[in-house]
């Protein structure tokens, strides 16, 4: 299933270029790449599409009369083939390439959905799916908007009272969300410009309401990479090297690293996703997950202001994380041994984008890994991380590999905060503290960001997989406890989705544990156990459309039954939605869940109160949560490390 190829052809290549010209070499490259591309997309049912896919997918939607030039296209990616089909044994031929396409025309408010066989040549199917809202279209849907609310005389009056030209304005549109006027219908959307609120109909091409708060008290100067103080002096280069070059084997989008294997991919609306995840162990390899990455992500403001109250945004099934977002790494962004990887997303046209940095792989030093007196190991691990820009917001997402067959999600929060101006030099606005004075004439607003991962589990096999909380208890005093010291972790198997509807709980430090029918050595059930890092609670109230429309904030962990229609927390489509859907509409069936093939959706919140040491750019926030073996082994996987 995975390849043990080296990057030796790659050097090779690097010296003939040397030796007998750039041309040749580049023209060589490109029919190696080429043909790798092709063996990674046989042997990978993963292997994200290639331009030539997204274009022959747009192509035959059009020649088949299913899309024109109006058609927006949101998202055109891999549509993963059926799980049965992927854990097949001893599959004799290769899957058919099919793209997933979801597109929408202004013209009659229309949303569509599709397959398109790649391999056949043919639309499989195209449905019309009414009263939904497709992902942002980016650029598309901010041109649109600003020659509507140019058009507007209100706007263009309330544009040039500050002294500006409208016509060289430009406005982004940001989703309504739950604040729609009265009655609206329709792709709707919010424009804000220096105190003007237009509320939009995009398909009316109507500008419904516009509010004018007046023009801001003060311009906030906002970062600039130019107005950096000079680097501070002293502090020595830090260089990472590999004289022999990196442990592991990357080919097309399959990596093997020590004793891991596993796949990956980019896709527009939920970024970078792992695939089957396994470690060898005695020569054999174990699945651990199946699939594993971002489901949603809801960033609510707590402000009241107008202009602002509607700041809450999904910025996965809203702006669609992998397409609206920035996906491009810079170099600093990955150290100096790191490998980067591309990705194709494409513009609202359906036309591809290529983009070569969107991932990096790179090895890292991991600290002590285990030690006991003289006898030491140090740890190495590897890091597989995307980094996305989602307008003011940068977040981080690095998947690390240890030796001891833990597998980490670190989660890194940077960029800029959400300011505006202050009429006075303050600690709050008006003492109503919704936000925090963070610079001069300026304050940043609290607000929350609300992740879930969704993680289909297949511990050993994923055929009878089931839950287990696990519970630290004290007994009381007594013949169980004469000393008050005793501790017992008390375990619960889970057998329907509503009983493992549940929350963290730091007093009995609480984890969630999925077993698996094989035993180890002992005659325990092998397992991973779901260990939470730091984490927060929503603070929208309950009864709120804001908060029915992100549902899954309702807890930390749900567990639902493996459903190939079950993919995001907060239901297929978010954009205006009115809530209920996703999570809490699928595990209202109660499902059995014990002994079948689960999947645990988490959910880990980071509440932001700014700090002026967050202004102007922001130090990086890192969170995360682990999976860690337990019983999966049958002693410590890291005794075979080699000494420093």
């Amino acid at each position: 299933m995975f390849s043990t190829r080296s990057n030796r052809p790659c050097r090779l290549l690097t010296k003939m270029a040397a030796r007998e010209g750039v041309l040749f070499a580049l023209a060589l490259g490109a029919a190696a790449s080429t043909a790798a591309q092709e063996a990674a997309r046989q042997d990978n049912p993963f292997e994200p599409l290639s331009k030539d896919e997204i274009s022959a997918a747009v192509a035959l939607l059009r020649t088949d009369g299913k899309a024109s030039e109006r058609t927006r296209f949101t998202i055109v990616t891999l549509n993963e083939p059926a799980k049965e089909r992927v854990l097949q044994a001893g599959r004799s031929t290769p899957l058919s390439r099919e793209a997933l396409v979801m597109a929408y025309e202004y013209d009659g408010d229309r949303t569509f959905e599709g397959v398109v066989d790649l391999t056949a040549k043919r639309v499989v199917s195209w449905n019309q799916v009414s009263g939904v809202q497709p992902p942002a279209i980016k650029d598309d849907d901010s041109q649109l908007l600003t020659t509507i609310v140019r058009g507007d005389s209100r706007w263009r009056a309330a544009i040039q009272q500050r002294g500006l030209n409208p016509d060289t304005v430009k406005a982004s549109a940001y989703p309504i969300g739950p604040f729609s006027p009265a009655g609206a219908t329709g792709r709707l959307a919010i424009a804000r410009n220096e105190g003007v609120v237009a509320y939009v109909n995009l398909t009316s091409r109507k500008v419904l309401e516009l509010v004018d708060n007046g023009p801001p008290p003060a311009r906030i100067s906002r970062f600039r990479p130019e107005s950096l103080p000079p680097a501070r002096s002293g502090v020595n280069p830090l260089q990472v090297t590999q004289p022999r070059g990196p442990s592991f084997t990357l080919r097309g989008h399959e990596v093997r690293w020590q004793n891991w294997q596993f796949r990956f991919g980019m896709r527009p609306r939920e970024g970078l996703v792992l695939y089957t995840v396994g470690y060898e162990d005695a020569g054999k390899v174990r699945s651990v997950l199946y699939r594993a990455g971002l489901s949603e992500l809801f960033v609510p403001y707590g402000d009241l202001g107008e202009g602002r109250f509607f700041l809450t945004a999904f910025d996965a099934g809203e702006a669609g994380l992998g397409s609206y977002g920035d996906i491009t790494m810079s170099p600093g962004d990955c150290p100096a041994n790191a490998v980067f990887t591309g990705a194709v997303m494409h513009d609202y046209r359906g036309a591809p984008r290529d983009i070569p940095r969107a991932t990096c792989v790179y090895e890292r030093d991991g600290g002590v890994l285990w030690r006991h007196g003289g006898e030491v190991r140090r740890a190495q691990e590897l890091v597989l991380s995307s980094i996305v820009r989602v307008d003011n917001y940068d977040y981080g997402f690095n998947w690390v590999f240890r030796e001891d067959g833990t597998l980490e999600l670190e989660l890194l929060l940077t960029g800029l905060m959400n300011a505006r101006p202050l009429a006075a030099k303050s600690g709050t606005r008006d003492g109503e503290g919704y936000a925090t004075a963070v610079g001069s004439h300026v304050e940043a607003m609290n607000h929350q960001h609300l992740f879930n991962f969704r993680l289909d589990m297949d511990v050993d096999g994923n055929s009878a997989n089931s839950l287990v909380e696990m519970n630290v208890e004290t007994p009381p005093m007594g013949a169980q406890n004469p000393n008050g010291n005793a501790l017992v972790e008390k375990e619960t198997v889970f057998q329907r989705e509503r009983d493992a509807k549940r929350m963290v709980n730091v007093v009995s430090a609480r984890k969630w544990k999925v077993i698996s029918a094989q035993r180890n050595a002992l005659g325990q059930a092998t397992a991973y156990v779901l260990v939470p890092g730091d984490n927060a609670v929503p603070y929208q109230d309950s009864s709120t459309v804001l908060r029915k429309r992100a549902g899954f904030v309702d807890a930390h962990l749900w567990v639902t039954p493996y459903n190939t229609d079950e993919l995001y927390a907060a239901g297929s489509y978010v954009y205006g939605s009115r809530g209920g859907d996703g999570l809490p509409t699928w595990t209202a069936a109660n499902r059995p869940i014990a002994n079948t093939d689960i999947v645990l959706w988490y959910t880990l919140g980071v509440t932001h109160i700014p700090r002026p040491e967050d202004w102007p750019v922001m130090p990086v926030h890192q969170t995360g949560f682990k999976l860690v073996p337990f019983g999966f082994f049958t002693q410590n996987p890291a005794l075979d490390v080699a000494a420093p």
